[in-house]
């Protein structure tokens, strides 16, 4: 034990120093993509052109994740409506079969109203039905609709936050007529100031990084002192 004691020391130091150095090398990544990324993200704020040509591009972008959540979601509820077909009233797996279609709307109303159970009463087809498999199923819906339904809530406020900037835009370029007091302090806000802000922040947010980039760069340096920070 007194021979594998120093080993067992130095095996600790080692997972030590290889945090450290993983937990630097992690830190100073995620410091450059600030340095660059806090400044250009205030500037490009500061652009409502700019924010209405990204948001256009992100409405592209998730227009086709939600065209493509519809289908799978379609895909699933065809299986679904498969399974409910095959499984009769008197199968011990119906009323699971009827959990997942509780998750699904378009079926509640649909197989379940419509579909003739007599055919499979016998249970022939219900050999090819698990619990396993239905568990499955049941994990499908769930991620299908709650991805759907994420891509459906993205896409909503994608649209609103981009007819937003075209009205801002289309008030920037003719003449604004306040119906208020409050109306007339908020355009000036949102059209003149808030731009002005931002640049200026973003200015401001360039100059720390160059600042910080350069301390680190002259660290070392010990005569003259050259480090600012």
């Amino acid at each position: 034990w007194q021979e594998l004691q120093p080993s067992c020391k130095q095996w600790y130091q080692r997972r030590v120093r290889a945090s450290n150095t993983w937990g630097l090398l992690v830190l100073i990544f995620l410091m450059g993509y600030g340095l660059v990324q806090v400044p250009r993200a205030c500037w490009e704020r500061s652009s409502y052109s700019e924010q209405l040509t990204q948001k256009r591009f992100d409405v592209s972008k998730i227009k086709i994740e939600l065209e493509e959540a519809q289908e799978k979601l379609n895909q699933i509820v065809e299986e679904v409506r498969h399974i409910n077909r095959l499984v009769s009233r008197s199968n011990e797996l119906r009323r699971f079969v009827d959990i997942i279609i509780e998750k699904c709307p378009t079926l509640r109303n649909e197989d379940l109203a419509n579909v003739d159970y007599d055919d499979y009463a016998n249970g022939r087809d219900d050999v090819t039905i698990s619990r396993s498999s239905l568990v499955s199923v049941h994990a499908k819906v769930i991620s299908a609709h709650t991805n759907m339904h994420r891509c459906q809530v993205l896409w909503d406020m994608t649209v609103s936050e981009a007819l937003d900037l075209e009205d801002w835009i289309q008030m920037r370029n003719k003449e604004y007529r306040a119906e208020s007091t409050i109306s007339l302090v908020q355009y000036h806000l949102r059209i003149t100031l808030l731009p002005v802000l931002l640049k200026a922040f973003a200015v401001l947010f360039a100059l720390i990084s160059i600042v910080i980039v350069w301390s680190e760069m002259v660290f070392s340096v010990k005569h003259p002192t050259l480090t600012i920070c």
